[in-house]
């Protein structure tokens, strides 16, 4: 086995560790057993109707499940996923943030998005297939702490 092997293995068990206790550390705190955290999007926190959908939280993700999806994917969308998780990290009190409009996440979005951005620039083949939540989940952990 090379170097690069031992290196790349001990890479992914070290980001499924951190994946691990950033589940462990947010799971059920302050929420009774039964309770579950519940997806929210930026849609469903604005204060005025959504017909607009020239509007920055507004989109479809669905098509982002790797970070090869990422990589490949335009800013817009990029923005909308990372407003997305933001809001719901927020709504399900997971991370601690001053918002009181949907803009007031935009900066939190905006800042996800160019961690998310560094990181995929420098990620090999056998990483690019991993989630992209996981990778957004080991960020989120080293960004905010509540």
């Amino acid at each position: 086995m090379s170097a690069s092997n031992d290196k790349a293995k001990k890479a992914v068990v070290g980001f499924v560790i951190i994946v691990i206790i950033f589940a462990l550390a947010t799971c059920g705190k302050d929420k009774e057993p039964d309770e579950v955290a519940q997806p929210v999007t930026t849609e469903q926190v604005a204060s005025e109707p959504v017909v607009d959908s020239e509007r920055w939280y507004v989109g479809d993700t669905s098509g982002l499940k790797t970070i090869e999806d990422w990589i490949n994917a335009d800013d817009k969308t990029k923005l909308v996923y990372c407003a997305d998780v933001i809001v719901t990290a927020h709504k399900n009190d997971f991370i601690k943030i001053n918002a009181n409009s949907i803009d007031d996440y935009k900066p939190y979005a905006e800042d996800l998005m160019k961690q998310l951005n560094d990181f995929s620039q420098h990620v090999d083949a056998n990483i690019k297939q991993q989630p992209l939540k996981d990778t957004t989940a080991m960020i989120m952990l080293m960004m905010w702490k509540k």
